[in-house]
């Protein structure tokens, strides 16, 4: 992962960043600096990244644009800034987790390992893989841990 300290100075006191640029297909991303009367809240999903005369170039997709065909954009890597998303409102929502053996169980999410994440977002077999660990309660009551994913 690229990072880049950026300082800012505010009143008596420095305070340090790190920037995360995107290094990895499925990161969610948004602009460190927007133009002006761009959102800077526009989040974005990166579905490729490209090699480019030294320069790292990322296909970009707006998400919750309402549009049946959002958006999508190539952009310099470094304009942009992974971003942490929470987790919170995951939880009561009916999904499947990928358990550690492999099957798959559809259930009510209790728990989530983490507040916010850096979520990663992986195709595989029609299947939208996360990062995002969840605890999830089946039909009949049983408790499952696993990996969330989309089907």
């Amino acid at each position: 992962m690229q990072y880049i300290a950026q300082w800012f100075f505010t009143g008596y006191f420095c305070i340090k960043y790190i920037i995360m640029t995107p290094i990895d297909k499925g990161q969610i991303v948004k602009f460190h600096t927007p133009l002006e009367g761009e959102n800077s809240e526009q989040l974005y999903v990166v579905l490729d990244l490209y090699n480019s005369n030294n320069t790292q170039k990322a296909k970009i997709q707006a998400l919750n644009t309402g549009l049946p065909f959002p958006p999508i954009s190539m952009v310099k890597a470094s304009d942009l800034i992974i971003i942490p998303v929470s987790t919170a409102d995951l939880l009561g929502h009916i999904t499947f987790v990928i358990k550690e053996d492999g099957s798959k169980v559809l259930g009510k999410i209790l728990t989530v390992e983490h507040n916010e994440v850096l979520p990663s977002l992986v195709l595989k077999d029609n299947i939208v893989e996360t990062n995002v660990n969840v605890s999830i309660s089946d039909k009949e009551g049983t408790i499952h841990y696993g990996k969330l994913v989309v089907i």
